[in-house]
This record gives structure tokens, C-alpha cells and sequence, in this order.
């Protein structure tokens, strides 16, 4: 049998304290690390991650929202910090409003589907 692989999720935050602990609240049940890319919150968004053990923020310095660099920027985090076989799932904060509920048959599905093929 395989090793189970670690779910790690990324996300941006901006100025999401709103809805920031519902998530990482959420995300918290299933994922083994949470790495957030900070750009310039101000609303309390940081405070907020440092209250999860499982969050690891990242400053994204830049002033301008580009998607693709926040993206690489993750995705480079998560592969210096994680070893293989890793489950790298990229939602937003408020995505978190959907989530199925702990009692929930699909509450699993993320981790037990078979893996997709290897990221260099």
C-alpha cells in the first residue's frame, strides 16, 4: 500500500478576516499544512492564521494582483516544503461557505482519490 499523500492547501489572503476562521476552521479537519500568501492584509487576516498550527503564511509582496506569480509562488513554497506524495488544492477563503459538513458522505473524496500524474 501506498503512503497517504499530505493535503496541503493554498490560498491568498487580502483583507478576508471576515470570513478567514470559518475556513481555516474548515480546512483545518482535512488538510496537513495550510499555506497562505499574505498580500499586505490589514484587517486582522494575520492574527487570525496564527491562531492555526497548521498555517504557515508567506509575504506576497506585491502591490499589484497577478494570480500567476501568487500561484508559482505557492506552488514553490509547497514543493520546498512538502515531500512527495503531496495533494496541493488551491480554494479561496470564501469557498469555505460551501463546504460539505463533517457528517457528510463526501466529506472524504479529497483524499481518496487516486493521484493524478507526478509535477516536476
Amino acid at each position: 500500500m501506498s503512503e497517504r499523500p499530505s493535503i496541503v492547501v493554498l490560498t491568498p489572503l487580502k483583507n478576508d478576516a471576515w470570513i478567514l476562521r470559518r475556513f481555516l476552521d474548515v480546512t483545518s479537519v482535512f488538510a496537513d499544512l495550510i499555506i497562505v500568501a499574505d498580500q499586505g492584509s490589514t484587517d486582522g487576516g494575520l492574527e487570525i492564521c496564527r491562531e492555526f498550527e497548521k498555517v504557515i503564511v508567506i509575504d506576497n509582496s506585491s502591490s499589484d494582483y497577478d494570480e500567476a506569480s501568487r500561484q508559482e509562488m505557492l506552488i514553490a513554497t509547497v514543493r520546498s516544503l512538502v515531500p512527495l506524495p503531496r495533494r496541493p488544492m488551491a480554494p479561496d477563503s470564501n469557498d469555505s461557505r460551501t463546504a460539505p459538513p463533517l457528517a457528510s458522505p463526501d466529506r472524504h473524496r479529497a483524499t481518496a482519490t487516486a493521484p493524478g500524474p507526478p509535477v516536476a
